[in-house]
């Protein structure tokens, strides 16, 4: 059965958090360095940035599925496993003699400076964007949703796997937190597992 969720919580050290932000921003840069390294030609920047989401995205999928069959999903293991994985993309993407991060960097930032300099509308619509996610962002990290479908569906079965240690079935009697699919409840895990 269940272990302690206090007790739990109480072996989970401090700086945990400002960790898994900087894991999680060192996992996106790996993937982001990999694309725009070995295929600046290939893909604009904002498809860079779209692989390199995806690929992060996969990638904790992918270590939560791997753990959890071998029934060790938790903060640490998951932390090393990502860490290495981060890693090992970055080597990849620093190997060999392609064009230069930075230069990259520049370039692409000045492309999309001359387009957004061409309409007012564009810098509307951006503005507008990223402040939309800044709130979005917000919302979900300091502010987590307070209502029904949350707390008796999302966030009971993803506590309940994180105390576990794994993904199973939902033991007590709530059907229809078993029967509805879990995909965005696994990725709920990657935060609530710190």
């Amino acid at each position: 059965m269940a272990s302690g969720g206090i007790e739990y919580a109480m072996t989970v050290p401090l700086w945990h958090e400002p960790v898994w932000w900087v894991l999680t921003i060192a996992m996106f840069l790996a993937w982001w360095a990999l694309f725009a390294r070995r295929y600046s030609h290939e893909f604009s920047l904002s498809e860079r940035i779209l692989a390199a989401f995806v690929s992060i995205t996969s990638q904790i999928l992918a270590t939560t599925f791997i753990l959890n069959w071998l029934h060790g999903l938790s903060w640490l293991p998951m932390g090393i496993f990502n860490a290495a994985i981060a890693i090992v993309v970055f080597i990849i993407a620093f190997r060999g003699k392609e064009k230069s991060l930075t230069g990259d960097l520049i370039d692409s930032v000045k492309t999309v400076w001359r387009l957004m300099n061409t309409s007012a509308a564009l810098w509307i619509i951006t503005v507008a964007g990223l402040l939309g996610a800044a709130w979005v962002i917000y919302l979900g990290q300091l502010l987590p949703p307070n209502c029904f479908d949350a707390w008796g569906y999302h966030y009971g079965w993803t506590a309940f796997a994180r105390q576990e240690g794994h993904l199973g079935p939902f033991p007590y009697p709530n059907p229809h937190i078993n029967f509805y699919p879990k995909n965005t409840e696994i990725l709920f895990l990657w935060w609530f597992i710190v």
